[in-house]
């Protein structure tokens, strides 16, 4: 916080989502199984787009918000594999 005030832009994506994503990849789905299953269902992207690719599930579960939450995870979150 900076003055009272949060830095940076707040968060744009529902809990419900960054939940959903960060435990279809602890189940072990791709970063591109992911991406085409929230396309799948209709879920826009965090910035309100139409279209998730493997980097939009990549740079969600690289936020600080879903790394906070995904502390414990076995191997964490994200990995190189995609």
């Amino acid at each position: 916080m900076s003055a009272g005030r949060p830095v940076g832009r707040p968060r744009q994506c529902p809990d419900e989502v960054r939940e959903e994503v960060v435990r279809l990849r602890g189940e072990g789905w791709s970063l591109r199984r992911i991406a085409a299953h929230m396309n799948e269902v209709g879920q826009p992207t965090p910035a309100g787009r139409a279209c998730w690719t493997q980097n939009t599930v990549f740079d969600l579960l690289t936020t600080r918000h879903v790394r906070e939450m995904s502390v414990g995870l076995v191997g964490g979150v994200v990995d190189q594999a995609g």
